[in-house]
């Protein structure tokens, strides 16, 4: 297995320590980090994007975006296209959220539909679209059911796990991990705490229980139990760190792989 990190995060470490990127950039690689992972909106200028890839000898795991295919229209696929150009061969989709004013049942009808038109363009590429839970009170996967929905209707659709976003539904992540494992292409490594840490801002999950992000393998989830159910899967891909709103970027970001050192030894 593989470390990997949000490219957003390295910009808001840059952001809270004053440091350069290409400072955070050679932490990160010196500690056996191999890919970023980015959103779409943050890959404008792919021939900057490819020069500092080369510099520090770094690939690219995936690249995700939030649609709103709910909305019905046509599906931008400027996404496989980008993921062709920069060689990515998966991409993580949002495919849509539920609205006042649309059915729930079109709202899925469109989201499928979106999905199976970025499927059929990214196939001809080798690129496989892959969905993840998304943990907000509007989305159209918050949980096991729903990402089993969209992949009895999408046979190519494969599932980024995050270990961190199923506790949003109630749910437990070692049998949600048990009922999507064959279909899982990419893992997020998200570890929450419940107690408060400065400057970190909490998800505040429906039953009205705070959460905060920390470091991989410092807080409840059972990071420790995932990663042996992967190496026992023979899971050969990418783990990308994850803790968006966090209180001190760098930190996380150092102690998080130092931890996932030691466990993939």
């Amino acid at each position: 297995m593989k470390i990997a990190m949000f490219n957003a995060h390295i910009n808001d470490a840059v952001r809270q320590s004053g440091k350069s990127r290409r400072d955070i950039l050679a932490m990160l690689r010196a500690k056996g980090v191999t890919a970023l992972e980015y959103g779409i909106q943050e890959l404008e200028d792919l021939e900057a994007v490819k020069a500092e890839l080369a510099e520090f000898d770094l690939a690219i795991c995936s690249i995700y975006e939030h649609c709103h295919f709910e909305e019905g229209g046509l599906v931008n696929l400027r996404i496989v296209d980008v993921a062709e150009e920069l060689g990515v061969d998966k991409l993580l989709i949002v495919p849509g959220f539920l609205q006042d004013g649309i059915s729930k049942e079109l709202v899925l009808e469109n989201c499928v539909q979106g999905l199976r038109d970025l499927i059929n363009d990214a196939q001809d590429k080798e690129i496989t679209i892959t969905i993840e839970p998304f943990d907000s009170e509007d989305s159209v996967m918050p949980d096991v059911e729903s990402l089993l929905f969209f992949g009895n209707q999408l046979a190519e659709l494969a599932y980024t796990f995050d270990t961190g976003n199923f506790i949003y539904s109630g749910e437990d992540v070692l049998l949600a991990f048990d009922q999507l494992s064959q279909r899982i292409v990419h893992v997020h490594m998200k570890d929450r705490t419940d107690q408060a840490i400065q400057g970190a801002n909490p998800t505040i999950l429906p039953n009205g229980q705070k959460l905060y992000a920390t470091a991989v393998g410092h807080g409840i989830m059972p990071m420790a139990t995932i990663i042996k159910k992967l190496k026992e899967m023979n899971y050969q891909g990418y783990l990308t760190v994850e803790h968006f709103d966090a209180g001190d970027y760098l930190q996380t970001m150092l102690d998080s792989v130092d931890w996932l050192n030691q466990e993939l030894k």
